[in-house]
């Protein structure tokens, strides 16, 4: 679930945003954003939330 949380926006958000009259361009720029801080952001985020595992999960 960590994992869900810390990955970058799926690039087929694009799609979902254009199917339901979104504002894509902003859209496309969260996907790029995102992908971009992905390799400082996953470490932190999963490093902020390990103390949430139960104690049997932290150690994988």
């Amino acid at each position: 679930m960590i994992l869900i949380v810390a990955v970058p926006v799926a690039a087929g958000a694009t799609v979902w945003t254009g199917r339901g009259d979104g504002d894509q361009p902003t859209m496309a720029g969260l996907v790029v954003a995102s992908t971009l801080l992905s390799p400082v952001a996953v470490p932190l985020t999963t490093s902020a939330l390990r103390p949430l595992l139960s104690p049997e999960c932290a150690d994988v």
